[in-house]
């Protein structure tokens, strides 16, 4: 009998060490936050990180386009870029703004007076319009070819453009082609050929 209860005494005492053990080594909650000393944080994790991202910019893309300009020898082109794809109004302000400098030591010039176009509308069914100024009427003959040379082949070097009709003041408007002929009418490329356009 004294065996049985000593034997029972034991495991009692030992089943309270274990239960002692797993209270000791849980981990409990703490009902509020315990500042810990920076020398027990270990491996460094206070440390400001040492590690640079680097950003890569995107190139930023270019869209070629032409205008003409008079030369002695006829009309040629010069190749021009944007940052945004070339539209009608976008491209003859381009061509309006004449030959730089290098450009017009080898004789390029512009024959299209400052102010001569007042509008230039969007491209519609393969035709563009350009509404010119009045002043464009008091330009020779002859600098009027030129002009118009370099504004149709300018905008029949944009994708899609087949003609440009000219207006003045909202109306219809007779322009002389390259032959002289006058024409009140839709103009190609193939009408100013005369020029000798490279």
């Amino acid at each position: 009998m004294s065996r049985r209860r000593s034997r029972l005494t034991w495991c009692v005492a030992s089943a309270c060490l274990f239960a002692m053990v797993l209270v000791a080594c849980g981990t409990g909650t703490q009902s509020e936050p315990v500042k810990l000393n920076r020398r027990a944080v270990p491996f460094n994790l206070l440390a400001s990180p040492t590690t640079t991202t680097s950003t890569t910019v995107a190139p930023t893309r270019k869209y070629p386009f032409v205008v003409y300009y008079e030369t002695p020898d006829g009309i040629v082109f010069v190749v021009r870029t944007s940052n945004a794809a070339p539209h009608p109004q976008s491209v003859v302000a381009s061509l309006l703004q004449g030959p730089t400098r290098d450009e017009a030591q080898f004789g390029m010039r512009n024959a299209i007076p400052p102010r001569a176009v007042d509008r230039v509308s969007n491209l519609a069914r393969g035709m563009v319009t350009i509404d010119l100024n009045p002043s464009f009427a008091l330009v020779v003959l002859a600098e009027q070819k030129i002009a118009l040379t370099q504004l149709v082949f300018t905008m029949t070097s944009l994708h899609g453009v087949k003609q440009v009709q000219f207006l003045m003041n909202g109306e219809r408007v007779s322009v002389p082609r390259g032959n002289g002929t006058l024409t009140d009418q839709p103009v190609k490329r193939s009408d100013y050929a005369a020029r000798g356009a490279s």
